[in-house]
């Protein structure tokens, strides 16, 4: 909210014309103003607010006191009340661009999105040079996926404005969510050569190669971010993610690490680190910060299939079966289904087959034709129910359904030899 407020700007642009009142009511008018502006500026917000309903009171026919009040409701998420108050403004002055502007951003803060665009498009009407309404209106068009509109708002500020990093930001985000990803790339980079040291122009360039899994691009531009911002764990979290992507599981968790250092102990850190170490086979590791992923968020279903994964790698089967039954209780996608084959995968290595046939087949109810519960079904029916006939049956809808990737190509290899291996005996018998 602060960033967005220019107060020289404030100062000199809120021309508001005060009513002659007697010289004590004007001081007295004068005094709350100063002290509501420095309370203001301070982060006080409900002092700041007490004096200016103060001065709305001793002169309620004044506009300033009301804009200066909508700001404050407005840092205090009071949005409602501060339409009220910036719409008090504009009564009186209904060319005020920044009443406007401000009353657009309440508008977008209440998702009355169609009032918002109207607040945000005068703004930009009545001083085309101030550009923060230009800029929200066009990321709020991108929000709405409204991309063409978008676009032709975020171009117009960077033909005006073409020394203007940010807006080439957002209208590369434009171009990502349409799918032009050339005019996006060329836009993103163009923000990052405008000012080299802008840590957001990289995270956002970071995060579009991530996007389009150029995973090696999108180190580069995060590695430049944690040069600018070295205090930033945002950027070494990013930095994890990406080693992670490209296997590089000592540099994730050094990066994870580094920022774990940073004081940045989210779900999302200590999920990642503990992949990392469970992939560099150092379960142990893994599970100490899979379970302090836990203790931070126990309502998370990966941080319970993530325990799940380790525990059965250490043959605790039962504590892995009730953290697998966890994430299915919270689960609602297709994860639910990966989580209901690993809870089958136990569930089969503790010879209960009844148990593991059911979590397979609810796997196949939540996600069609999912390879992984094909696969182990006819496993199931192959080796443990010794059932032929439906394990030739699973086995041909796995190779149906199964894509093409390393892990699935090597499910696919063996479930060819086990249908070979069936159908040669059926041919026997």
């Amino acid at each position: 909210m602060k960033s967005w407020i220019t107060f020289g700007i404030l100062f000199s642009a809120v021309g508001f014309a005060r009513a002659e009142q007697d010289s004590t009511a004007a001081r007295r008018a004068q005094e709350l103003d100063q002290r509501g502006v420095y309370a203001f500026t301070e982060g006080d917000y409900e002092r700041a607010l007490s004096l200016f309903n103060e001065e709305i009171a001793a002169c309620r026919f004044v506009a300033r006191p009301y804009f200066w009040r909508g700001l404050c409701l407005q840092a205090l998420n009071r949005h409602l009340e501060a339409v009220m108050s910036f719409s008090r403004v504009l009564d009186t002055d209904s060319t005020n661009h920044l009443a406007q502007y401000y009353r657009a951003r309440s508008y977008r803060a209440l998702r009355m999105y169609n009032l918002a665009v109207e607040s945000f498009s005068a703004a930009r009407r009545h001083r085309p040079e101030f550009l923060p309404p230009s800029l929200e209106l066009g990321l709020l068009y991108t929000e709405r996926k409204n991309y063409d509109a978008a676009i032709a708002v975020l171009e117009d500020i960077t033909r005006r404005n073409p020394g203007h990093g940010l807006a080439y930001t957002y209208l590369a985000q434009a171009y990502a969510s349409k799918g032009i990803k050339d005019s996006a790339e060329r836009c993103y980079i163009h923000s990052c050569e405008l000012d080299s040291m802008y840590y957001s122009s990289f995270v956002a360039l970071g995060g579009f190669y991530y996007q389009s899994q150029r995973y090696a691009e999108g180190i580069s531009s995060f590695k430049r971010a944690a040069w600018i911002d070295p205090l930033s764990s945002e950027a070494y979290r990013k930095l994890g993610e990406g080693y992670s992507k490209i296997q590089d599981y000592s540099k994730a968790v050094q990066t994870y690490g580094r920022a774990l250092q940073l004081e940045d102990s989210s779900v999302q850190v200590l999920t990642g680190i503990g992949s990392a170490f469970f992939s560099l086979q150092a379960t142990d590791s893994a599970l100490f910060y899979f379970r302090q992923a836990a203790l931070r968020d126990s309502s998370e279903p990966l941080v319970h299939f993530n325990l799940g994964v380790a525990l059965s790698r250490k043959r605790k089967l039962k504590d892995a079966t009730a953290e697998f039954q966890k994430a299915i209780q919270l689960s609602k996608t297709e994860f639910f289904s990966s989580t209901l084959v690993q809870l089958g995968a136990n569930q089969y290595k503790l010879n209960e087959y009844k148990k593991a046939k059911e979590s397979y087949q609810k796997a196949l109810v939540f996600t069609d034709q999912y390879p992984p519960a094909l696969y182990n079904l006819a496993v199931l029916y192959d080796v443990g129910l010794k059932d032929p006939k439906q394990a030739l049956r699973y086995y041909k809808q796995f190779l149906r359904a199964s894509r093409v990737d390393q892990y699935q190509e090597d499910l696919r290899r063996q479930a060819r030899q086990q249908l070979k291996r069936l159908e040669e005996r059926k041919r026997k018998d």
